[in-house]
């Protein structure tokens, strides 16, 4: 589904395949157009391996211990192995990145509703039933998405609830991942990207890259992109997850008993006064502001053994069949830390629990405004 601003400036192509963004197209002055996301040109080639592209991840993203652990009383999650015996990733082995989402109207939702239209934004809404044991989660979980496009921002939502009482884990995410010059400089990587990221310290993790429940302080690291600097400037490090710096009890709560940001909140506050993370190119700036806590970034060193064949529109002539190279795309997963539920530190960085269904409430929310400054 092609969901496009009232003018045409943004225009943001979704796929109901694990909710895949597959493109976003930038209108730029002189009348051109770009799409900033790396990806294959045929949408159905995201079905035939799963590669995390721009999805959706839940029920719990990234990666858990598996075997049992106790939620509530009687009510026990299990993830299922899918790196090792010891470490389930992305919500196990056919998460919510193989599901097909429905697309549904607002009369037809159950957790948007008129607070969360405005005649600047294009709206379009999915939606998911995830069934008691799915991937060994319990209860019937409800997942809703909205996606809000303005001719200067986009506005990304997941929603969800449990349906049937049962309390359950959820930090869900979108892995999407930006190229701003994949278009204009065919061989690009995000090497000359200038990156900004609020955050002096990163999770500990342990060899399975579990995370340990600990905190690394990174200032003056490879991993400081405290003040903004080029990606490549030091050696490219990845697939970190950063703690922003700032008081999470002062940011819209991620579970409670009814929705407390709705679209119109969120599209009257401007991600660049307060931005999180800031991605940037000569020509388009992305700045991003979003009630969770952290960020996983992804620096796509993994590109140079499984990227996609590239768009038409980021085909080098030099060489028509190349894949995107190494470091061809950045990757920002907007969540909550690592196994929060496991580790009393990360949920009070988060200021939540991450449960679903028992003490904070039973309405989930994770959204992400994301601002375009074409320059």
């Amino acid at each position: 589904m092609i969901v496009a601003s009232p003018k045409g400036r943004i225009s943001l192509e979704v796929l109901e395949y694990g909710l895949t963004v597959h493109k976003l197209l930038l209108c730029l002055d002189d009348g051109s157009t770009i799409d900033i996301i790396p990806g294959p040109e045929n949408g159905e080639v995201h079905k035939e391996k799963r590669s995390f592209l721009h999805t959706i991840i839940g029920r719990y993203t990234n990666r858990l211990p598996t075997g049992v652990h106790t939620i509530d009383d009687g009510v026990t999650l299990t993830p299922e192995p899918v790196e090792s015996d010891k470490v389930s990733h992305h919500g196990g082995v056919d998460a919510f990145d193989t599901k097909t989402f429905n697309q549904i109207t607002l009369s037809q939702s159950q957790l948007y509703d008129d607070r969360d239209t405005l005649p600047t934004h294009t709206l379009a809404l999915f939606s998911y039933v995830s069934k008691p044991l799915e991937n060994g989660y319990p209860g019937e979980m409800l997942i809703e998405a909205g996606f809000f496009v303005a001719d200067d921002s986009v506005v990304l939502t997941h929603r969800a609830k449990m349906l049937d009482g049962v309390a359950c884990p959820v930090n869900l995410t979108q892995h999407w991942g930006f190229n701003l010059t994949a278009d204009q400089i065919k061989s690009s990587t995000i090497a000359d990207h200038s990156l900004r990221l609020n955050a002096t310290a990163i999770a500990e993790t342990d060899q399975n890259n579990l995370a340990t429940g600990g905190k690394v302080p990174i200032e003056g690291s490879a991993f400081d992109f405290k003040t903004p600097r080029k990606i490549g400037e030091k050696e490219i490090v990845q697939d970190h997850y950063y703690f922003f710096d700032r008081d999470s009890t002062a940011v819209d709560n991620t579970i409670t008993q009814d929705i407390d940001a709705h679209v119109t909140d969120i599209a009257s506050r401007r991600a660049s006064e307060d931005a999180q993370l800031s991605l940037s190119s000569d020509s388009v700036q992305l700045n991003f502001l979003t009630n969770q806590s952290g960020v996983m970034f992804y620096a796509g060193g993994g590109f140079s053994d499984s990227a996609p064949q590239r768009k038409a529109g980021h085909v080098d002539a030099k060489d028509e069949k190349a894949p995107y190279p190494k470091h061809g795309c950045a990757f920002f997963e907007f969540h909550h830390p690592l196994s929060t539920f496991l580790h009393e530190p990360y949920a009070k960085h988060a200021n939540t629990s991450t449960i679903l269904n028992k003490e904070e409430g039973n309405v989930y929310q994770n959204w992400v405004r994301m601002d375009v400054t074409l320059r």
